[in-house]
């Protein structure tokens, strides 16, 4: 267990450098493996991901966004359709409200 250095009575509330070296030493080796598996895990999300998950991930935070922005809204219709061999697309989103007095 560690024992935290506090000032007993007549003593200052400072700190030897010593005791602030080992301090500091000690919490940054504790410190310093979570620190690199973190930097490690980053590096792989930092990777180029394919173009259709970098859509369907952006469409997603879209989708979001839209529904933070209109609470009433219970679904959101996305309809993404590319032609001219590619070189064109529609995108369409439409945001659909409960109906009133129940279904029809």
């Amino acid at each position: 267990m560690q024992k935290h250095p506090t000032p007993t009575e007549g003593e200052g509330a400072s700190l030897s450098r010593r005791n602030f070296i080992t301090m500091a030493a000690a919490s940054t080796a504790a410190t310093l493996p979570s620190v690199a598996l973190a930097e490690a895990s980053g590096k792989t999300s930092r990777l180029p991901l394919p173009l259709d998950q970098q859509f369907d991930i952006c469409v997603a935070n879209l989708r979001n966004v839209l529904m933070a922005m209109h609470p009433e809204v219970i679904q959101i219709e996305v309809d993404y359709h590319p032609f001219n061999h590619g070189r064109n697309f529609s995108l369409v989103m439409i945001g659909h409200r409960p109906r009133r007095g129940g279904a029809r």
